[in-house]
């Protein structure tokens, strides 16, 4: 069988009757003679031509089997929107169902972290004024899950609170000028790691800004300011507008560069 009369094999007939034996070994055949066929430039319109031969056997399959295809599915096709509309009206009372479900188990959830709450306030006094700032901190959500034992969170609970104490000694015990604000970064980020770093950072900047002291030492005349609120002539009064991070870095600057501030 070669290309033409397997082209009109495939036209004639519907697909239900085609022999696929038949038709597979005419289709190997034909292509057997393409193997391995090297292609120059003299033979450029060859190629051109071997390409469409190929492309009209393969279009006329595809054709064929699109065409069995819309039959098959024609039947699905016609009750297919019913089935959907039926799909649709379930659906549409499981949401319903699952807006409540999710509403107790957000209470269920709710009333866990107050109990959880109500456990570490009475074991995290060792952390004295640090306590109620570091609990969200050191709250896991998976204590939360319904299916997380209150003798495991309980475990977890304190072994986070001893941590959380073993760091703040360690912050303590280094003996360092700025002991406030790396105790406050560590109530932030609940990383002795970061802590660290971030002594490191400080006393870089201390140290670099000593060397210019000595090296270029100015003298400033300052103008007295009268603060009725302080009782002082010698203070100078500064608005600075600024919230979040931005904050915190600038309350670590001026206790670094030895400015007393307050917070109003």
């Amino acid at each position: 069988m070669n290309e033409n009369q397997l082209l009109k094999t495939v036209e004639s007939t519907g697909i239900t009757t085609w022999s696929f034996d038949e038709i597979n070994l005419a289709l190997d055949n034909l292509l057997e003679k393409y193997k391995g066929k090297v292609y120059t430039e003299e033979s450029y319109k060859s190629a051109k031509s071997d390409k469409q031969e190929l492309n009209a056997i393969n279009k006329r399959i595809e054709e064929k089997r699109k065409e069995y295809k819309k039959i098959c599915l024609a039947p699905y096709n016609a009750i297919e929107d019913e089935i959907k509309a039926l799909t649709k009206k379930i659906k549409e009372q499981i949401s319903e169902i699952d807006e409540y479900t999710k509403a107790v188990e957000e209470k269920e959830k709710t009333d866990k972290k107050l109990k959880i709450k109500e456990y570490y306030d009475a074991k995290s006094v060792i952390l004295g004024e640090y306590a109620e700032r570091l609990f969200e901190k050191l709250l896991n959500i998976k204590w939360l899950n319904k299916t997380f034992s209150e003798k495991n969170w309980k475990i977890e609970v304190q072994d986070a609170i001893n941590k959380a104490e073993s760091d703040i000694k360690a912050i303590k015990a280094l003996g360092s000028a700025f002991e406030k604000v790396l105790t406050d970064k560590y109530c932030e980020t609940v990383s002795l790691d970061t802590v660290m770093e971030y002594r490191d950072e400080l006393e870089r900047a201390c140290e670099a800004r000593n060397d210019v002291s000595a090296a270029a030492p100015v003298s400033v005349a300052a103008t007295a300011t009268d603060n009725t609120e302080s009782g002082s002539a010698d203070y100078t009064m500064l608005k600075v507008y600024a919230s979040g991070d931005t904050l915190f870095r600038l309350q670590d600057y001026m206790t670094m560069m030895g400015i007393k501030f307050e917070i109003c």
